[in-house]
């Protein structure tokens, strides 16, 4: 099956499209490319960057679980410290 698209932009590797669903796509970019061209492409010609989002992930597991961790912490060392009598009068 091929997508219909509008080139957006064009880069050296891959070009921007736009799909008429208002989607827009990375694909690869071939040599007779100009910005506004209707062009058709299909799954293939999708680009894939070196650096996928499935490697992001289990790294962002980690930073989320670190934020709660430093929230809660820091939310229960606040209320202790907020009891603690400073001064007392007589």
């Amino acid at each position: 099956m091929h997508n219909e698209a509008i080139v957006l932009e064009l880069s050296e590797k891959y070009a921007i499209v736009l799909d008429e669903g208002g989607r827009v796509h990375r694909i690869k970019r071939k040599k007779d490319m100009k910005i506004g061209d209707r062009i058709y492409y299909v799954e293939e010609d999708r680009f894939q960057s070196s650096y996928s989002q499935k490697k992001t992930i289990p790294f962002m597991r980690y930073i989320a679980a670190a934020a709660v961790f430093v929230l809660l912490f820091t939310g229960v060392f606040a209320s202790m410290v907020r009891n603690q009598t400073y001064a007392a009068m007589a």
